[in-house]
């Protein structure tokens, strides 16, 4: 039996190392590629190694972070990212003055699936002062990924970009970094009359995300709000901090006729958890709701309350 089990691990080496040996093989003939003069043929090269994953190629993907062709430039920094080497991030922080959007976007991203503190105040730089929307809306994404208390400052100074997307996802980066400190600009965004719903919204479930009695007094204060979607996101929130406060609000969200708020509102009684007689009967109608999401969300919280569903004859 040893022996048939020696003979077997053999084979499965074997296999194994052939399987190595054929991806070294293929990074090397994109490696190859990449220096050939056909753009076509080198930016199909730079996207392979993209997906290969290769750690031998970091020092070919770096230099080509300096290529005259931006689509290499830009799947190179994203080959960089997927490998998640620190050796990258210098070039990588080099590589945030990019004339081209989408390289600097990539450029972001790779340096946020690294995680190296390094990067965080040049990506703060972008934030403040890159002219692209889409780029400062990566630079908040990913202040809120790399978690760095450093960040939290420009991301409540970026609560006040021209742009709707920049803040509403400065509010969600703030909400995943959970300084207290925050709470206050988060709720000027939810109090102001010039701000559009859905950054109001982001910045609502940002406060979900810090549990001090200011958040959380602001939320109960939301939960009175003549706009149904807001109080019903707000009782998530509450949720998500062990209030059950909401719960009231999340059975009316229950009963509306917008599939959008039926499902914010199950979504709150699940983080809520309370069972009684309201909630039972909530649960036991939204099992038979048309819409899927309702439906399995429903089915899920009626499990975990033990409520006993009716079977649904077909």
């Amino acid at each position: 039996m040893l022996k048939k089990n020696i003979i077997a691990l053999f084979f499965i080496l074997i296999f194994s190392f052939k399987i190595v040996l054929a991806i070294s093989e293929e990074a090397r003939e994109a490696l190859e590629v990449l220096k050939s003069t056909d753009t076509a043929a080198r930016r199909r090269a730079s996207s392979k190694l993209a997906e290969l994953r290769s750690r031998e190629t970091i020092p070919a993907l770096i230099e080509a972070l300096e290529d005259e062709d931006f689509v290499i430039r830009t799947n190179a920094a994203d080959a960089l990212g997927n490998l998640r080497d620190r050796r990258a991030v210098e070039p990588l922080i080099k590589s945030l003055n990019d004339e081209k959007r989408s390289v600097r976007t990539s450029v972001i991203s790779a340096l946020g699936f690294i995680r190296d503190k390094r990067a965080v105040e040049p990506i703060i730089n972008v934030l403040k002062n890159d002219s692209d929307r889409g780029v400062r809306i990566t630079a908040a994404q990913v202040l809120g990924v790399l978690g760095n208390d450093g960040a939290v400052k420009p991301l409540i100074n970026a609560l006040s970009d021209k742009e709707k997307r920049v803040r509403a996802q400065a509010a969600r980066s703030l909400g995943r970094l959970g300084a207290e400190e925050s709470v206050g600009p988060l709720g000027n965004i939810i109090d102001s009359k010039k701000e559009t719903a859905q950054v109001k919204k982001y910045a609502i479930e940002a406060l979900g995300d810090i549990k001090t009695a200011k958040s959380i007094a602001t939320l109960k204060k939301l939960l009175k709000s003549d706009d149904l979607e807001i109080a019903v996101i707000a009782a998530i929130s509450l949720g998500k901090l062990g209030e059950n406060k909401g719960l009231k609000i999340a059975l009316k969200g229950m009963e509306s006729d917008d599939i959008k708020i039926r499902r914010q509102a199950v979504t709150a009684l699940s983080y809520i958890g309370v069972k009684n007689k309201d909630v039972i009967k909530a649960i036991k109608k939204a099992a038979k709701d048309e819409d899927r999401r309702v439906k399995n969300r429903a089915e899920s919280i009626a499990r975990s309350l033990n409520i006993e569903l009716e079977e649904i004859k077909e």
